[in-house]
């Protein structure tokens, strides 16, 4: 008898960490929509985020999130602030910009070994044509080694419906940049690496990507892989492009945000005024009708005064 006990309580052991990884899997959304705009100007692929040329995408708690281990890091994965998107078009390219915490930095991959980066900090990104399925679609991985900050990439699929191969060129089609505590990526796929053509304003393609943070000094001194994906279809459900996110091209074109001239307070009116402007205004002039009549008014006046002491003197 007790050796069923003991047996029943190993084996509730080993079910329990897959009970938490149940309740994280109960998160997916499976049917994510989301529309994206037109970018005013192409963004400059460098890393750095202009606002100008990407409107962020919502990314919550409805969406999936994954901690490949356990759930250590489950707060910091489950934090929106800690992964963002970013994404626009133009007639050439999807662009994505994603950023994440650089809490968890670390990747000793590099060319040579650019088809494991998926278990180092990196992204994949994943793009195919509206009724794709299985792994027919484009599937590309982006890191910057930690230590020498090469930049990496790998393609896993090839997208079938696109005529053109993706060989992208670091400092080009894509950047790798730590910001403060942050690490971008930035992509520019062309459409032709995973569409027959350019799309046109309200056709739909699906999309997804995956954040990797990779904590080489976890609690328990073990290696540590964390995972941050947008939509099901790759690290979390298989590879199946299906159940990747609905993009949906709109006619709006992100322009650069009105600047505000600053008009200076008026003088006299207020603290500000008093530390940027001191004017010395001197005594009025009179000029003009007005003026000239006083001004010849005080002549006549001084005439006569002068007149009046002559004519004392004479007597």
């Amino acid at each position: 008898m007790k050796k069923i006990l003991a047996t029943i309580l190993v084996l509730a052991i080993a079910i329990l960490p897959m009970a938490v990884s149940a309740e994280l899997i109960d998160l997916v959304n499976e049917d994510i929509q989301i529309t994206i705009s037109k970018a005013g100007t192409a963004p400059v692929i460098d890393g750095k985020l202009d606002e100008d040329s990407y409107k962020q995408i919502p990314f919550d708690k409805n969406n999936y999130w994954f901690d490949d281990r356990d759930d250590d890091h489950l707060d910091f994965l489950m934090n929106p602030d800690n992964v963002k998107a970013y994404i626009s078009y133009d007639d050439k390219n999807l662009y994505v910009f994603l950023s994440g915490s650089s809490d968890f930095y670390f990747c000793d991959r590099d060319m040579d070994d650019s088809g494991n980066i998926w278990n180092r900090s990196s992204v994949q990104v994943s793009a195919g044509a509206i009724d794709c399925d299985g792994s027919d679609y484009l599937e590309t991985g982006f890191a910057r080694n930690s230590e020498t900050g090469e930049l990496v990439w790998n393609i896993w699929y090839d997208g079938p419906d696109g005529p053109d191969d993706f060989e992208p060129e670091g400092g080009k089609d894509f950047a790798i940049a730590l910001d403060g505590g942050r690490l971008n990526y930035e992509i520019a796929i062309p459409w032709t690496t995973f569409l027959p053509a350019a799309p046109k304003v309200g056709d739909k393609f699906k999309f997804n990507f995956i954040y990797h943070f990779y904590d080489n000094a976890s609690q328990d001194g073990s290696d540590q892989r964390m995972v941050v994906e947008f939509s099901a279809g790759v690290a979390n459900s298989g590879k199946n492009g299906d159940l990747f996110a609905t993009v949906t091209l709109t006619d709006e074109v992100l322009q650069a945000a009105a600047v505000e001239e600053e008009v200076p307070d008026a003088i006299g009116g207020g603290e500000a005024a008093d530390e940027e402007i001191v004017v010395n205004v001197p005594k009025a002039t009179p000029t003009g009708d007005a003026g000239i009549i006083v001004l010849m008014t005080v002549m006549a006046i001084a005439s006569l005064g002068v007149v009046a002491l002559r004519r004392k003197a004479v007597k």
